[in-house]
């Protein structure tokens, strides 16, 4: 099993500094960014891992999920089952606040057709 995440600081009031930061509750919020694996397989055993690493990290965190095409099926279908179920078992563990999905029209109808619409609630 392959996930690929990424690690990002974001400072929302210009705080760089992590020292400085200290005790200020979300103002640095840490992003993590996940590469789905489709063809691995287990949307949700890749979820658990994944917030498992994370939050054994950082108390709180935020995850982006990016759908780029051409690392997913042919089939549409099997796609939207594969990105329910990963959703399914972020959103218990993350909440609505803490999970994007990023990604574009073009690699949005790619993947799951233009007219899908299983994650209206992100």
């Amino acid at each position: 099993l392959l996930v690929v995440c990424f690690f990002f600081f974001q400072a929302e009031d210009g705080i760089r500094d992590v020292e400085r930061s200290r005790g200020l509750g979300d103002v640095y919020k840490r992003q993590v960014y996940m590469y789905p694996c489709f063809k691995c397989g287990n949307p949700a055993k890749q979820a658990t891992e994944l917030v498992d690493t994370v939050l054994s990290q950082f108390e709180k965190a935020a995850v982006v999920i990016h759908v780029i095409s051409g690392q997913w099926s042919n089939d549409k279908a099997l796609n939207q089952k594969f990105i329910s179920e990963l959703v399914e078992a972020l959103l218990p563990r993350l909440g609505n606040d803490n999970l994007v999905i990023a990604t574009n029209s073009f690699h949005w109808e790619k993947v799951f057709g233009k007219e899908y619409s299983g994650l209206r609630r992100l």
